[in-house]
């Protein structure tokens, strides 16, 4: 149940497994009576320091243990010794005559052999409950965790007998019985524990349960409020986008594990914890309504952004712990009494598989492999309802489109998570929130972002061809490193030169090349000779939409076929042309990687160029904006130092109010028409960080069939 939570070999995890079975158990038992059973929750005051170690070698060699354990266990009591200091000076030095060491893995252990005894004389001596399976039964009178011990009897004699007992027990053993912090719902048992009054409540294993054993609301509403808070917390952390939703998931969501199946909770309360963990990434700007919330949920290689979904965790939770309890029931009376419980009272556990086929419209068995595909074709169902969202997630349907290596600057990149929250957000398309209204640099078009990130002519001069100078620049930075002109890993202050020669390389930037016969197409972005190897290769960058990438890709790869015989013939060496072809969204064909490795491109340095096509998409939508950037170092000050900008005039997450008129957009969400309330493009983005560039890094990209036929050329 916990396996992708803990690793196996860890002793917390064997505790964590062993507390969540005994919580079930103490569900069931309390069902099966109706929730009338009798009980005392005992707590004991300082039980690890108060374990008297003449009584702990006894019930030791009483175990009739090898004598290599035996030797090895007295042994380990005789050295447990405590360093005490104040600040980082040590001031003594003080071995334990009493007590169990804390924080040992062997201590917990220890422990449990210590109250051993007491647990076998309760099942010995007195009556037990019972539950009856088809083949057998489980009985118990008492519930024992460590320290954390729970009397149960169908009558208040019996409670009061075993009560006793232990308070016995106790004392002689040397530790004393907590009466404020033990409870008790009979009043035979009150000089030993605190009687229940009214709406009185215990927590034992972590479950928050009333006076007849029943978990109690407060114990989901305990678990959501430090889930939330661990939420805002990391919040606020400096992690990146990618740890950040790591340790959302690892430290935060994680939380609800122990408490699904144990609490019975409504459906919606799941999918509402959902709602609360986006409500804090949207108050943080980490992500930007209203943008996709079903990527959010997608895994990091299929452009989303890796938040587990409660709502999806607990399902495969519930199914994985009730596939445990079928498969273990002959094996096991206490899981088997468990099963017969929740199938008895028809639990959302027991009928689980019922609910996910209904669900998901499974015809089939339910196994954790069709669940998983049944929860991610619900998500892209959601995405593909709404027709601007689903524009990106038209490359899953191209077959020469690789969603996986379009993902790799959120697999691999290193973007601050307000950054990635609004890259996410031009990628979804819903910047104009459906507003209408022409472009306002060609005054012909729809205002749509797909239009201003590559379609407008009036851009083309100014915008377009900074953002494909970056990609230039981050290439031939790579090349200078490679061909040793230089040693620097940094991008931001590389400046580009036409020419550069030495004894490795001549690499040229934008510069025509000279050839005997007239060629109309001799400026490729990039020219390389290696003169080691006496190899010339032609690299081509092109930036598009999704609709033309194959195209351009294509005329790209062909171009320069002209120069390259050429250029064969005059130098007398080999000629490659290397297309370096991206959508403005980040999309590229399945022979993308075929050129990064044959460019020597290291991956993290494909995630920061992606990033950086991203980047300058969104400063060139932002119109506004736009106008008062400046090229040049003063550009990236200024991108650096603005605020975070607002959608619509007011939190991201508000909807507008009236009197305003509103209009529905192409997704059927609520907008208000108004010129002055047109969403800004948000201005809180700064650089991706840096990668190290090294040369010497082989990227993780395989070989690709050979490039598709040549199709229709573009101008």
């Amino acid at each position: 149940m916990f396996k992708k939570e803990y690793k196996i070999n860890d002793i917390n995890c064997i505790l964590i497994l062993i507390i969540n079975w005994q919580a079930l158990l103490n569900v069931a038992i309390d069902k099966e009576y109706g929730n009338n059973l009798k009980a005392t929750w005992i707590d004991v005051k300082k039980a690890h320091d108060s374990i008297d170690h003449a009584y702990l070698t006894q019930v030791i060699e009483n175990l009739n243990l090898p004598d290599w354990i035996l030797k090895f266990i007295k042994v380990t009591i005789s050295k447990w010794k405590i360093d005490i200091s104040v600040g980082s000076e040590k001031i003594m030095n003080k071995k334990i005559d009493k007590g169990i060491l804390p924080g040992d893995n062997l201590s917990p252990l220890l422990f449990v052999l210590c109250m051993d005894p007491l647990s076998r004389k309760l099942n010995e001596e007195y009556a037990k409950a019972t539950i009856q399976t088809e083949d057998a039964s489980h009985s118990t009178n008492h519930l024992l965790f460590i320290d954390d011990l729970k009397l149960l009897a169908k009558d208040g004699t019996t409670l009061e007998k075993m009560t006793e007992e232990v308070k016995m027990f106790m004392k002689n053993i040397g530790l004393e019985i907590n009466r404020e912090k033990s409870a008790t719902n009979v009043s035979c048992c009150e000089n030993t524990a605190t009687l229940f009054e009214g709406i009185g409540v215990y927590k034992y294993l972590g479950i928050i349960e009333d006076s007849r054993g029943i978990p109690t609301r407060k114990s989901f509403e305990e678990v959501q409020t430090k889930l939330i808070a661990r939420v805002e917390r990391l919040c606020r952390t400096r992690l990146n986008a990618r740890n950040l939703f790591q340790a959302i998931n690892q430290h935060a969501i994680s939380l609800i594990n122990y408490h699904i199946g144990v609490l019975r909770l409504e459906l919606g309360d799941f999918s509402k914890l959902d709602d609360a963990v986006r409500a804090v990434l949207v108050k943080n700007k980490i992500h930007l309504w209203p943008g996709c919330k079903e990527r959010l949920y997608l895994p990091r290689t299929e452009l989303g952004r890796g938040l587990h979904s409660v709502e999806f965790k607990s399902e495969h939770m519930l199914l994985q712990l009730l596939d445990c309890l079928e498969k273990s029931k002959e094996t096991s009376t206490r899981r088997a009494a468990i099963l017969k419980v929740e199938n008895d009272n028809k639990t959302h556990l027991a009928l689980i598989k019922d609910f996910l086929q209904v669900k998901y419209g499974m015809a089939e068995e339910v196994t954790q492999n069709k669940l998983d595909e049944a929860q991610l074709a619900n998500l892209y169902n959601e995405i593909e309802k709404r027709k601007i969202h689903s524009k990106l997630y038209n490359a899953r349907n191209n077959e020469l489109v690789s969603v996986n290596d379009s993902s790799r600057w959120l697999k691999k990149g290193s973007v601050r998570p307000r950054d990635e929250a609004v890259f996410c957000y031009i990628q979804d398309r819903n910047v104009f929130w459906g507003a209408e209204g022409v472009c306002q640099h060609c005054n012909t078009s729809r205002k749509t972002v797909d239009h201003l990130a590559t379609r407008c002519e009036k851009m083309l001069g100014h915008d377009y061809t900074r953002r494909h100078n970056e990609v230039v620049r981050c290439i031939h930075l790579l090349l200078l490193n490679k061909y040793k002109f230089k040693s620097s890993k940094r991008i931001r202050s590389h400046s580009v030169q036409e020419i550069l020669d030495n004894e490795y390389a001549e690499i040229r930037v934008d510069t025509r090349i000279k050839t005997d016969v007239k060629i109309r197409s001799n400026r490729p972005d990039i020219f390389v000779l290696d003169k080691r190897r006496n190899k010339i290769t032609l690299i081509e960058v092109g930036i598009t939409s999704q609709d033309s990438l194959q195209i351009v890709e294509t005329e790209k790869l062909r171009k320069y076929d002209l120069l390259a015989n050429e250029l064969g013939l005059i130098y007398k060496c080999g000629v490659e042309i290397i297309p370096y072809v991206i959508t403005w969204d980040g999309i590229v064909t399945k022979y993308h990687k075929t050129y990064l490795k044959r460019l020597q491109i290291p991956i993290n340095v494909e995630a920061y160029i992606q990033s950086i096509v991203l980047k300058k998409t969104v400063e060139m939508i932002s119109f506004d904006r736009r106008r008062g950037i400046e090229s040049g170092p003063s550009a990236e000050e200024s991108w650096e130092s603005a605020s975070l900008s607002v959608i619509i005039g007011a939190e991201m997450h508000k909807q507008p109010t009236p009197p305003l008129k509103e209009v529905k957009n192409e997704d059927s969400v609520k907008q208000v028409n108004s010129k002055n309330i047109l969403p800004l493009i948000l201005d809180d983005v700064t650089r991706p960080e840096e990668p190290t560039i090294d040369i010497n890094d082989k990227s993780d990209v395989e070989k690709a069939n050979k490039v598709v036929k040549v199709m229709e050329e573009i101008s």
